[in-house]
């Protein structure tokens, strides 16, 4: 065997994502296809965890596995929906739906294209795990401050997201077991947006991944635009909904 344990865990419930959400869309049943829903957020928790977010995994379970998907079936029981019935489609229906999900998968298979290395390197992220530990040991010999790229992608040093620092190395070469999960993602390159002598800071020098400051600082900070006004969408659909499920006056 020689893949870490953490490739196969990533593309087994990365497959059971994608399963049950093709489930979801399949299922007649409205009540299993909530169930069916729910599973698959716990597979892109799993995913999200296994990558090293831990915050972001444990948010999507409790969010979205846990409230989320509840509100849902007690709605659907609530309004007592039934089986649902196949209905004639025009040939230009289905014509119209497949073109538009052949666009949202070109822009799919465009995002993974675009991610750092997809094209060129040859080893990700099916590494083999010699090949990985040789890497990581080469790493073994950067300055104390540096970050050594690990086998995501050979071209880690251009992309900060990529590598982990020194101190992390050498905790995980002390490992007995080869097939270790590596360690999380360095937030290294994104310490100096943080003033001196902060928790953040110190955090970050120690080698930790205080992923939850990193991803609120980034949604408030880059991404600030993008989400009020995704904010502002899920208020205007939950006007809607209500809106919609108002029952005619028997006036």
């Amino acid at each position: 065997m020689n893949i870490f344990a953490s490739d196969i865990l990533f593309y087994v419930f990365g497959a059971l994502a994608v399963i049950l959400s093709l489930m979801v869309v399949f299922m007649r049943n409205p009540v299993s296809s909530a169930m069916m829903m729910a599973l698959s957020f716990g597979a892109t928790a799993a995913v999200m965890i296994g990558l090293g977010a831990h915050f972001l995994g444990i948010l999507q379970i409790l969010v979205y596995a846990g409230a989320i998907m509840v509100l849902f079936a007690f709605i659907i029981m609530l309004l007592n929906v039934k089986l649902e019935t196949s209905p004639f489609r025009r040939p230009v229906s289905v014509a119209v739906g497949v073109i538009i999900a052949g666009l949202f998968l070109g822009q799919l298979i465009g995002i993974i294209y675009s991610l750092p290395g997809a094209r060129d390197c040859g080893r990700c992220p099916m590494a083999s795990a010699e090949q990985a530990w040789n890497d990581l040991k080469i790493g073994q010999d950067a300055p104390e401050n540096d970050a050594a790229c690990n086998t995501a992608c050979e071209q880690g040093p251009r992309f900060s997201s990529y590598c982990i620092t020194k101190k992390q190395l050498d905790n995980l070469m002390q490992s007995s077991s080869r097939f270790a999960v590596l360690p999380p993602i360095s937030p290294q390159c994104s310490a100096e947006r943080f003033p001196e002598g902060t928790t953040i800071r110190a955090e970050i020098d120690n080698g930790e991944f205080p992923d939850t400051a990193l991803l609120g600082r980034t949604l408030f900070d880059k991404y600030n635009r993008t989400l009020v006004i995704a904010g502002l969408a899920l208020l205007v659909a939950s006007i809607g909904v209500v809106v919609l499920s108002r029952r005619p006056s028997g006036k």
